[in-house]
């Protein structure tokens, strides 16, 4: 007979000790399946998301997701705050469309200087340029562009917002070209990889005699505007494509020695040594915007029907000749629902409609936007994730190795109908910047789609945004750039704008 013990009494026939239960006893040893695991399963689901969005959570803020009743992330909280307080100027009543910034040598009464230097893009075709700095290095010819705050209002102390940064317009003969400027991009040159030998890749949209050109800007050699220059900014322009087709966009790979266009006939590369086009896609929706990866292998193109199609430019087919490229074909399915189908102009709202395009389709797929594709933008801080616009007003961001699964993030509150407006994204990939139809200037945080600051500040559409600096970045092309926490440059119809940090 077993022996006795405290609390416990013996059952012969399942030949096991039980604890003696009495009214009002906790049970010794509690039954886990019951208690335990279903809190876990609870806390569970409360604090999970689902894998994608996690994984989506974790890239763009760089760490596991937080819980909304801890404290949030300090830095992302900084940035918002900056960016919902900006500071507005404005410069000089020109007609822009395009703008864009690099760094350069400049002969300087004073010898040479390493300076910021604006290009931008007149409707008329012509290129200017404006010194950003200090005026005394420029040439008599220079004229010191003035200056008058938008935002806040003028009447207050203009001391507690800070100087912007002088603007020296005429510091070098502008740069006629044949037609409308669509585009200007920064490219590094593929001798060098010195920051102070970029150039500059210009596209043109084309007009009613001929077709659009693609232009190169050699910066090599320092910039100045005296009689003794002996290869002056014209001089260093040199066209390296042309063609009968409208260029409405157009890209440059990493290490500068592809150009990508988007015409009315769909996408090429173009070789800017040799100036050879070889098509990547053939589409009879014309393509308003594009962008490289990083790796230069896939170019995101946005139609004018609203799709955003990721093509590999890597393969090449040849037909039987050995010359003809034969693109294979692509069809896509339009969005089935039923307001999808009246955005695209479909009589029949419930038949199914295609898509047909030639190209090689990367397996990240296709997706359809409400309306056309006027601006995408690949975040430099993660090249998975690509920004996109279309002219209904709508702002996406979408995952690169799964577009089918739709947006991460939507940001409201655009307005845009029939324009062709650029995104800016700062070098953090923190916050966005884009004007509207409506003369207004928003700023989100890129990471929560917060709405952190919209105000009008232009009577016209505000078409291209250069970011001058982040947050945090403490640039060496001149001192006034340490004195504002981020800043950026704005190019809409009617003057240059620019917009920092107090």
């Amino acid at each position: 007979m077993p022996s006795d013990l405290p609390g416990f009494y013996f059952d012969p026939e399942k030949n096991r000790y039980f604890p003696i239960k009495r009214p009002g006893d906790k049970a010794l040893f509690p039954d886990k399946t019951q208690k335990c695991v279903q809190p876990e399963t609870e806390r569970f689901r409360r604090t999970t998301c689902g894998t994608t969005k996690l994984l989506h959570t974790r890239e763009l803020s760089g760490k596991a997701l937080i819980n909304k009743r801890r404290s949030t992330d300090f830095r992302h909280e900084y940035q918002k705050l900056l960016a919902s307080q900006p500071v507005v100027w404005k410069y000089k009543d020109v007609t822009y469309n395009a703008l864009e910034k690099f760094h350069a040598l400049v002969e300087t009464p004073h010898g040479r200087k390493e300076a910021c230097i604006l290009a931008v893009g007149n409707i008329n075709g012509d290129i200017s340029f404006f010194g950003v700095g200090v005026s005394e290095w420029y040439s008599d010819n220079a004229v010191e562009c003035n200056s008058t705050r938008i935002s806040p209002p003028a009447n207050e102390l203009v001391a507690e917002y800070g100087a912007p940064p002088s603007i020296c317009g005429s510091i070098a003969p502008s740069v006629p070209l044949l037609s409308s400027t669509s585009c200007i991009k920064k490219m590094a040159s593929s001798h060098n990889d010195s920051c102070l030998s970029q150039h500059l890749l210009i596209a043109t949209l084309g007009s009613g005699i001929s077709g659009g050109s693609l232009y190169v800007l050699h910066l090599m050699d320092p910039v100045h505007n005296y009689e003794r220059q002996r290869t002056p900014l014209q001089r260093r322009v040199s066209e390296v494509f042309s063609t009968n087709h409208t260029i409405w966009t157009a890209d440059v790979n990493s290490s500068g020695t592809k150009a990508a266009i988007g015409t009315n006939k769909g996408a090429g590369l173009v070789s800017l040594e040799t100036g050879v086009l070889s098509w990547v896609c053939r589409s009879k929706s014309d393509i308003l915007s594009q962008q490289f990866d990083q790796s230069g292998n896939i170019i995101f193109c946005g139609f004018r029907n609203g799709a955003i199609a990721a093509i590999d430019a890597r393969y090449k087919h040849t037909g039987l000749s050995g010359q003809s490229v034969v693109l294979p074909k692509q069809t896509i399915p339009y969005p089935s629902t039923k307001a999808n189908l009246a955005s695209i102009g479909d009589s029949n709202r419930f038949s199914k409609k295609y898509f047909q395009f030639k190209g090689n389709l990367n397996p990240s797929g296709a997706i359809f936007m409400p309306s056309s594709i006027c601006s995408l933008s690949l975040l430099q801080s993660e090249d998975h994730y690509l920004l996109a616009s279309s002219m209904d007003g709508s702002i996406k961001l979408f995952d690169c190795r799964a577009l089918q699964r739709g947006a991460v993030q939507s940001y409201d509150g655009h307005v845009n109908s029939h324009s062709l407006i650029q995104l800016g994204v700062d070098p953090t990939g923190s916050i966005l910047m884009c004007g509207g139809e409506d003369g207004h200037v928003r700023i989100w945080s890129v990471k929560s789609g917060e709405l952190l600051y919209d105000s009008e500040i232009s009577e016209s559409v505000v078409h291209s945004v250069c970011w001058s600096h982040s947050i945090g970045d403490m640039s060496p092309w001149g001192s006034h750039m340490q004195d504002h926490s981020w800043a950026a440059w704005l190019a809409p119809r009617e003057g240059l704008f620019y917009v920092h940090g107090s």
